[in-house]
Formats: structure tokens, sequence, C-alpha cells
């Protein structure tokens, strides 16, 4: 996946968590946040500065829609907890 989609992908990402954040006191930190595929899918895994997890998000649909994920595979890369 090139660069550019990356970061899109981490914007769009980060704006979704800005919009649903209530009572959480970090923000999105784009130089610990990754997106990451698996089995074909492709994931948005925010952390913030400290490398703590604050959410993944999955991208589906034909139109490239993210929806957060209340739970994920085990398997993916950098969703856990540093």
């Amino acid at each position: 996946m090139e660069v550019h989609v990356k970061s899109g992908l981490l914007e769009l990402a980060a704006a979704a968590f800005e919009r649903s954040r209530i009572g959480v006191a970090s923000a999105p930190c784009m130089l610990r946040s990754q997106v990451e595929t698996l089995e074909g899918s492709v994931y948005v895994v925010l952390k913030n500065v400290e490398g703590l997890l604050l959410a993944v998000y999955r991208l589906g649909g034909d139109r490239g829609i993210l929806r957060r994920l209340k739970r994920w595979p085990a398997a993916l890369p950098g969703a856990h907890q540093s």
C-alpha cells in the first residue's frame, strides 16, 4: 500500500476517533499509529504518544468505510499494548 494512502487512512481514523472520543484524554499520535494488512483486510491501529492502544478500525466495503472494532484479530500486528 502506498505511503499517501496509508497517511490518508490514518487521518480518517484519527478524525473518526476525535468525533467519538468522550472522556478520553489521549489523542492519537500519527508517528505511533499504523496501517496493517492481515488476511486481505486493512486495519488502522491508533496509538497515543506513549504507545497505548486507543482504537482499531477496519477498512471495509466497496466505498472504503472505516469501522471501529470492539474486538480485533489477536494476530493483528501492533494491536497490543506496548
